[in-house]
């Protein structure tokens, strides 16, 4: 913590006495005149430095007593003492050293910001009037820190993916663009939206740990097409000052030869379809057709031979046969037998 007074606040105010008279009330005219609003919420990025500019008018018979200015981290329903101003002396509290705090007439001020001082945070006033009667007034802002995103170049770059993707939407593949190379995809996470040649604006269609792609409508255009971050998120506007990365990237394709090498891709796409299902019907037709099976009929019974019976006798057909190692039998039997009895003219 930094003092701009050089003191500091070990202990909370603890020879501090406040008298309360008791009586009738009074009214304390103080007000506040701040243009940051009670409840309202503050934007900014990291590494920056806030302000909170709490204003009041008080009358000429009261005076302030001292002031304190706390902050409540997301997540938490504890409130923390950052700050206080008794006796005209601005002094911060022993606690987090990582916060940064100095006072002006312009407001207290939270230097190199981060994500982790995002919260409440609140000033509390406490005026005494002319009878000795003290109220308290009280004033909070929420603060969101966002963490910008940032790629290994600087800025972002925009270029055609070689092998298009199969959307299953559309059932048409498409060809594809990458934009990025994030090193950070900031806090909360970014996102980029797509322009086409058409003025056509879309989001993303895939996105990674480091890259955003986008599937280009069929048919596609010629023309420019460019990606930049949406500005709807915190995160996004804080990668817009002074940096490469508020600028859009773009990429000018000639629709024609996009077209031409779909095209291309689907026909190799059907040949290796096709080369395959050819693959699977000769599999099937080796199996199936007489001649050209590898297993062997091994019965001494040949195939087409007539054999005799007498009525009421058992009779055996051996059909025996043997299978090579990479042949299998759905039913599998050493003999096929069967046991007819009918009658056999003579």
């Amino acid at each position: 913590m930094m003092a701009s007074s050089g003191y500091r606040l070990t202990r909370l105010c603890a020879s501090l006495v406040l008298v309360l008279v008791i009586g009738a009330k009074e009214s304390v005219a103080f007000n506040w005149t701040s243009t940051l609003q009670n409840g309202s919420l503050i934007n900014d990025c990291t590494g920056n430095t806030v302000t909170f500019n709490w204003t009041y008018t008080t009358k000429d018979d009261e005076h302030i007593l001292n002031k304190e200015w706390y902050f409540r981290q997301n997540g938490t329903g504890n409130n923390s003492l950052i700050a206080t101003m008794v006796a005209g002396n601005f002094l911060t509290a022993d606690g987090d050293p990582r916060l940064q705090v100095t006072q002006d007439e312009t407001g207290i001020h939270l230097h190199n910001v981060t994500s982790a001082d995002s919260g409440v945070y609140s000033m509390h006033l406490n005026v005494i009037g002319p009878s000795g009667q003290t109220v308290m007034g009280y004033q909070e802002v929420k603060l969101d820190v966002a963490e910008g995103p940032q790629t290994s170049s600087g800025y972002l770059n925009v270029s055609l993916i070689t092998e298009p993707v199969l959307l299953k939407e559309s059932g048409q593949y498409h060809a594809q663009l990458v934009c990025g190379n994030f090193t950070t995809m900031g806090n909360p996470p970014v996102s980029l939206e797509w322009t086409t040649p058409g003025g056509h604006v879309y989001p993303s269609t895939f996105s990674t740990a480091n890259n955003f792609t986008f599937a280009i409508p069929n048919p596609v255009e010629s023309g420019n097409y460019t990606c930049r971050l949406n500005t709807s998120l915190p995160s996004e506007v804080c990668a817009k000052a002074g940096t490469l990365l508020s600028e859009s990237a773009s990429l000018l394709l000639d629709g024609q030869e996009i077209r031409l090498q779909l095209m291309e891709y689907r026909m190799t796409k059907l040949e290796a379809e096709l080369a395959n299902l050819r693959g699977l019907k000769s599999d099937l037709d080796r199996t199936h057709t007489p001649g050209v099976d590898a297993f062997q009929w091994t019965t001494s019974a040949r195939n087409g031979s007539e054999l005799s019976a007498c009525e009421g006798d058992d009779f055996i057909f051996p059909w025996n046969y043997t299978l090579n190692s990479s042949e299998y039998c759905r039913m599998w039997s050493g003999i096929l037998s069967k046991t007819v009895r009918s009658r056999w003219n003579s």
